[in-house]
C-alpha cells in the first residue's frame, strides 16, 4: 500500500504531499488524532505527528495509528486530543 522498505516500514504521510518511510523505532511527537483514511489493519485512527530528523529538518504529517505503539489503546483512550 505504501511501498516502504523493510528497514523503514512506517509511512509518514507528509502534510506537504508524498510519503516519507521511517524506522519502526523512530520517535515522533503526536500532537493530535483524527479518524479517516487510510484504514490500516482495520484501524481508521490517524496520528498527527512531527518527526525531528536528528535535530535537523522536522517532518509534519500523519501516521496510521496501526503503526504507533500506544500500549493497545486507541488515541482517544490514551489522552491524545482530537485535531
Amino acid at each position: 500500500m505504501f511501498n516502504c522498505p523493510a528497514n523503514s516500514p512506517v509511512p509518514l504521510l507528509l502534510r506537504a504531499g508524498g510519503t516519507r518511510c521511517i524506522r519502526s523505532d523512530e520517535l515522533v511527537e503526536i500532537s493530535c488524532f483524527f479518524q479517516g483514511n487510510p484504514v490500516v489493519g482495520g484501524d481508521n485512527f490517524q496520528d498527527h505527528v512531527i518527526e525531528d530528523d536528528a535535530g535537523g529538518q522536522a517532518f509534519v504529517g500523519h501516521i496510521p495509528d496501526f503503526f504507533i505503539n500506544l500500549g493497545g489503546k486507541t488515541p482517544n483512550n490514551s489522552g491524545i486530543p482530537a485535531c
